[in-house]
């Protein structure tokens, strides 16, 4: 590589560097919610409990 482009070529590594880093933040904060999902799902149908989720259309009659 010339040594005129090392200095473009840091440039990029810096600004791919925050890229990468939000990936893997986002990455696991959607696995952890998953797992806390199933985690919560699996204790509902362990106890009998209906768990209410955001956004979850209501039963016909007003009950869950």
């Amino acid at each position: 590589m010339p040594s005129g482009r090392v200095t473009e070529l840091v440039g990029a590594l810096e600004q791919l560097g925050p890229l990468a880093e939000g990936v893997v933040v986002m990455t696991l904060r959607q696995a952890v919610q998953q797992l806390a999902e199933a985690f919560v799902d699996a204790e509902a149908e362990r106890l009998g409990i209906a768990i209410p989720r955001p956004g979850a259309a209501e039963a016909p009659g007003g009950s869950t």
